[in-house]
């Protein structure tokens, strides 16, 4: 599955002209620009918070069943961070599905994968269908992955980014209703396409 990079270069274009009228200066990066700073960087905000909180480094086998893995993670899920100083609203997971988590009852084999995922004991292709069959959602994994590693992984709304793959001419490839680590796969790569695109 390949986007057409003259596509590309057209929403390129489009998109630059757009941050132009935003910032009243030239598109020179993504860190240049105040706009996207404001509206999009505070991802990192979102991984760095949730990391600390996260705190899987000092997680112990003995832990798994005690409940304190998954409140580790829940307390990770913020639905709001600080981000130049100021309160943003964190929508890479929708709050419901924290929600979600948070009533799910103390579980062993949950934690016991959890714990297996972030200590990278058990590979990340296997990891997804075991959150699947653990009763979490599609949205609710890629957040999973994301904060494992931001650089390898991404979040996703599965709703939005049908839309994009639509408008950058890949209509035969969709994430809603199509939870599983091949089609996950599929959209890292879609998008590692498009920053390799970027990146010239």
């Amino acid at each position: 599955m390949t986007i057409n990079t003259d596509i590309l270069e057209r929403n390129f274009l489009a998109f630059s002209d757009f941050i132009k009228n935003q910032d009243g200066q030239p598109f020179k990066t993504f860190a240049d620009s105040k706009f996207i700073d404001d509206l999009e960087n505070y991802k990192y905000s979102v991984f760095n918070e949730a990391r600390e909180k996260l705190g899987n480094k000092w997680w112990k086998p003995e832990d798994i069943g005690t409940g304190k893995i998954q409140k580790a993670v829940s307390s990770a899920i913020q639905t709001r961070v600080t981000h130049n100083y100021q309160m943003v609203d964190n929508n890479l997971v929708d709050w419901r599905k924290k929600d979600d988590f948070n009533k799910l009852p103390k579980k062993k084999s949950l934690e016991s994968l959890l714990f297996d995922f972030y200590k990278s004991k058990q590979k990340d292709s296997d990891c997804f269908q075991d959150f699947i069959d653990e009763g979490l959602s599609y949205q609710f994994i890629a957040y999973l992955y994301f904060i494992k590693d931001y650089q390898r992984f991404m979040p996703i709304s599965q709703s939005r980014f049908d839309a994009i793959f639509e408008i950058l001419g890949v209509d035969d490839y969709k994430t809603s209703g199509n939870a599983s680590w091949e089609n996950y796969a599929s959209y890292l790569d879609l998008i590692k396409q498009t920053r390799d695109f970027l990146r010239t």
